[in-house]
């Protein structure tokens, strides 16, 4: 009985040894990479998605109160002010084009928008600059960072991975900073302080990571100083200095003003895209046309096999019925880009639709396709289907849209017998989803 004892309390003290073994590696591994001991802030986290600017995103400098610059600078992309009028643009010798809806300036390749140009500029700038205030929020209100507080606010000399940080205080960039991961990698950086480089500190990008896909949120006023490098998108609620011979090599969208001096500031470049690319967990399978870098992607797979569309004989007020018109479906509702506003719709006025519910549960962007973004994907049918890891659309049932037909009917598509489109009794009838998200 001692001897039972005995191996009972040795073996508990063991147990009891392991366990603090693996918190004190569990601590040592949160320290390490508080600490960077290494230089390199590392995350086995998947990439945080994208901050989506809309139209905000047309414009290599976009502000609220104003662009001040001292000359010469060179500007690539176009410039927009809103809702402030031109006379805040200071420094480029503008010249207004004979249409009055924009102006140009020969520092600036690119066209120069503002509040005061003719329409539909004003409109145009609204609803660019609202995208921008949109972004801003989308970024700041990104949870569970995988780096808080890294460098206590100061990442002089690091190497920073894919992921979302976080500063509860200010930031500082004292001396070069490298942003590295692969070209869909994505970058967040959260500030609730201000945000500081000093002059000729570069943040430099490595191993195909791109500034289109990294995003400094930054709540207090910015500078970067004299001939520094900055890369990635810019969202400031506040005041951007770029000081004297300061390079960008991104956006600069600020909530308030924007002051330049002798500097240089280039969009990204835009990388074109091709149905059949896979991106953002998708395949293209549709390009806007205006771009040729942005459109929609389908999921690999359908998110549900034969499920109904629900909410028989439910009057969703807020979606677009779209009548059977000699089989063509035609206008609102219907077309490319409705399939996000509604699904949207649709869980608004019938929560736990069954198919915009199946399309949703691929996680957050993803949608149930409109009829007409279905019948894209019919076209690109051979082309999808090739995509390595692609599963094939069934060849024996229908795909739910979100086009509402009526009280009692959704449209389906099939993809096969010449891809017909039809009406289908919405809880009579099951059918396939496969849920698409823009890009």
């Amino acid at each position: 009985m001692k001897t039972f004892k005995l191996i009972y309390i040795l073996g508990m003290l063991s147990i009891g040894v392991l366990f603090s073994c693996e918190s004190e590696n569990e601590t040592f591994d949160t320290m390490d990479a508080d600490n960077v001991a290494d230089n390199t802030a590392s995350t086995s986290n998947q990439n945080p998605n994208k901050v989506e600017l809309g139209e905000a995103g047309k414009y290599a400098i976009l502000s609220k109160s104003g662009v001040t610059n001292v000359p010469p600078s060179t500007i690539t992309g176009d410039m927009g002010v809103s809702p402030i009028a031109q006379t805040a643009i200071t420094g480029f010798a503008l010249s207004l084009d004979s249409s009055g809806t924009f102006a140009t300036s020969s520092q600036v390749s690119g066209k120069i928008y503002a509040a005061s140009a003719a329409a539909p500029t004003p409109s145009e700038l609204t609803l660019s600059v609202l995208d921008m205030q949109a972004a801003y929020t989308d970024a700041a209100g990104r949870t569970n960072p995988d780096f808080l507080n890294l460098g206590a606010g100061n990442i002089s000399g690091l190497t920073l991975d894919p992921g979302l940080y976080k500063w509860t205080t200010g930031l500082l960039v004292p001396t070069d900073v490298t942003i590295k991961g692969d070209a869909d990698d994505v970058w967040i950086f959260q500030v609730a302080g201000t945000f500081n480089m000093s002059s000729a500190a570069r943040i430099n990008l490595a191993d195909g990571a791109k500034a289109e896909n990294i995003f400094w949120q930054i709540a207090g006023a910015v500078t970067l100083g004299t001939t520094s490098h900055f890369e990635g998108i810019l969202l400031g609620a506040t005041s951007v200095a770029v000081q004297t011979g300061a390079s960008v090599n991104g956006r600069l969208l600020a909530q308030t003003a924007v002051t330049l001096q002798m500097n240089t500031v280039t969009e990204p470049a835009s990388t074109t895209v091709a149905i059949g690319d896979l991106i953002d967990g998708g395949v293209v399978f549709w390009v806007n046309p205006d771009d040729n870098t942005h459109g929609l992607v389908c999921a690999m797979s359908d998110s549900a096999t034969e499920v109904e569309w629900g909410c028989f004989l439910t009057d969703l007020l807020n979606v677009p019925n779209v009548a059977y018109n000699n089989g063509n479906p035609m206008g609102p509702g219907a077309e490319i880009g409705y399939g996000e506003s509604n699904t949207n719709l649709i869980l608004d006025d019938c929560s736990g639709a069954p198919a915009a519910t199946a399309a949703g549960s691929l996680g957050d962007g993803w949608f149930l396709p409109s009829i007409n973004e279905l019948q894209e994907m019919y076209v690109h049918k051979e082309i999808l289907e090739a995509v390595s890891g692609f599963n094939a659309f069934s060849d024996d049932w229908g795909y739910w849209s979100s086009t509402e037909g009526s009280l009692f009917v959704a449209w389906v598509q099939y993809f096969y017998n010449d891809g017909i489109q039809t009406n289908a009794n919405r809880s009579n009838n099951s059918f396939n989803v496969r849920a698409v998200r823009a890009f």
